[in-house]
């Protein structure tokens, strides 16, 4: 894929988001309600993600009203970190990404992004 061909492909991935204002690549986002370690991950998913050169969104919403922690646009790949949700509650969620990866919360390893 040519730079050309990526860029597309990176715009196609955003317009899967909803348009608001919170659409800030490689900005990582803050949602007060979970938890310092579900954030600490978030965090550390973003901070690989960046070293690899990837754009990502934090707290990106699907035009389908899913909420995904982290966004890959250069991949199109949703990273979920899991916490106190289920397996079961997680599958629920139809993300508009062609890979969806679900990171519990302290068990998962650098590795588990390639």
């Amino acid at each position: 894929m040519n730079q050309l061909e990526f860029k597309r492909f990176e715009l196609e991935n955003m317009r899967k988001l909803e348009f608001t204002s919170s659409r800030h690549i490689n900005c990582i986002r803050i949602n007060s309600h979970n938890t310092y370690e579900h954030e600490h991950d978030k965090f550390r998913v973003c901070l690989l993600l960046s070293s690899r050169g990837l754009k990502y969104i934090t707290e990106a919403v699907f035009k389908d009203k899913y909420r995904a922690d982290v966004y890959c646009i250069s991949n199109d790949v949703v990273y979920e970190i899991l916490n106190s949700e289920t397996e079961e509650k997680f599958k629920e969620k139809k993300y508009p990404a062609s890979e969806i990866r679900a990171l519990r919360v302290g068990e998962w390893k650098d590795e588990d992004l390639d």
